[in-house]
């Protein structure tokens, strides 16, 4: 008998039929910041991936054959390298592929090309990440996690109240749910991945954690250095950063086992902040906004009859 509750309880988890309103806006927001990271990329085409640049692809391929890299690296596969193979080392091929990218962020937000266009689009950005290898950063691997979770969800428009879905799909459907699910399991581990990462480094003990996550930024007169010029401001900041991850993720997952959907806004709200203050001390805007988008995947939905 309690096997047969927890089946229930399991699949009332992952499988529920749910109106993909939600994830539709989660995934539009999702979009956008793809854009822009695509945009962005293109001003680093002509001076890294071309002919005889560091990252062409002879200069990549010479690379890991120098360190005996092969085998390693065969998982690494990317769309640009069989482009590059059969049109050669061109930055047009790099501008093209953004370019193709941001088109279809903007086909998924307006809810056009069905199911297989979010898929293209996770392809697309993942083959891009694969393809910049050392020069990724921090948003690469999360935002492709997050993007790969919402092409399961059903298409449908990512900026009205109610998400109009497209073809013939019913306004409710189980991959809507099982999509939020896998979207606030994977921030809740990475969340947790984080924060072990974190605590594993002296300087989140010693209060300089802060001071270190600010260190690549240039020094301007409004900048993380004058919001940490004391010791009492970054040692707190240090521990804001420290304990707000698992409090917050915490307290977002309590709605799920029957607790005041207010202590989960809660929760939520102690990791907007958290992604904030990582946005403005650390400049990492684009991780901090994929973060911060991911993180109301944590809310548990209302059921309606």
């Amino acid at each position: 008998m309690n096997n047969s509750v927890n089946e229930t309880a399991w699949d009332r988890f992952w499988f529920a039929s749910e109106c993909p309103q939600s994830v539709c806006s989660i995934r539009g927001v999702f979009c956008v910041i793809t854009a822009i990271y695509f945009a962005s990329s293109m001003a680093d085409v002509g001076q890294w991936y071309g002919q005889g640049d560091a990252f062409s692809q002879q200069n990549v391929a010479s690379f890991f054959a120098t360190a005996d890299l092969q085998h390693e690296t065969r998982w690494i596969w990317s769309p640009l390298f069989v482009l590059e193979s059969l049109l050669g080392n061109h930055t047009w091929i790099h501008f093209a592929y953004l370019l193709v990218g941001i088109g279809l962020c903007v086909s998924v937000i307006v809810g056009k090309g069905g199911r297989i266009v979010p898929w293209l689009l996770w392809a697309l950005f993942a083959g891009w990440a694969n393809r910049i290898l050392f020069l990724a950063g921090t948003v690469e691997i999360l935002l492709s996690l997050c993007l790969f979770a919402c092409a399961i969800a059903p298409p449908g428009k990512a900026w009205f109240r109610r998400a109009e879905l497209v073809d013939s799909l019913p306004s409710r459907h189980w991959t809507a749910a099982f999509s939020k699910r896998l979207l606030g399991l994977q921030l809740t581990v990475f969340g947790i991945v984080t924060w072990m990462t974190m605590l594993s480094h002296d300087v989140w003990w010693n209060g300089l954690g802060s001071i270190a996550l600010s260190s690549q930024i240039d020094g301007s007169k409004f900048g993380p250095a004058s919001i940490l010029g004391t010791t009492i401001a970054h040692e707190m900041v240090t521990h804001f950063l420290a304990l707000a991850l698992p409090i917050g993720l915490g307290l977002a997952w309590t709605g799920w086992f029957g607790a005041s959907n207010r202590i989960a806004k809660v929760g939520l709200g102690v990791l907007l902040c958290w992604c904030l203050v990582v946005a403005v001390i650390g400049a990492h805007w684009l991780y901090a906004a994929t973060f911060a988008t991911a993180c109301f995947a944590l809310l548990p939905t209302r059921r309606t009859a």
